[in-house]
């Protein structure tokens, strides 16, 4: 079976909100923000926001989400 990779780019985003999910605490659990800053999807560390982040197309980040939701 072949798999296809895909490349990302990563941006500094200033200038969006992050939404950080409900069940997130700053308690040190496992947790990432998203933002959408255009016709794509920002994800970043919440724990290191100054960290790189990925930029992603709506449709690779519902795969993302999909694919978390199918493996918890």
């Amino acid at each position: 079976m072949h798999s296809r990779r895909r490349s990302f780019a990563v941006k500094q985003v200033t200038w969006c909100t992050w939404c950080k999910a409900q069940q997130s605490n700053d308690h040190g659990g496992s947790c990432v923000e998203a933002a959408v800053p255009t016709e794509a999807v920002a994800v970043r560390d919440s724990k290191n926001p100054d960290a790189p982040m990925l930029l992603l197309d709506p449709v690779a980040f519902r795969v993302l989400l999909s694919e978390l939701k199918r493996r918890s």
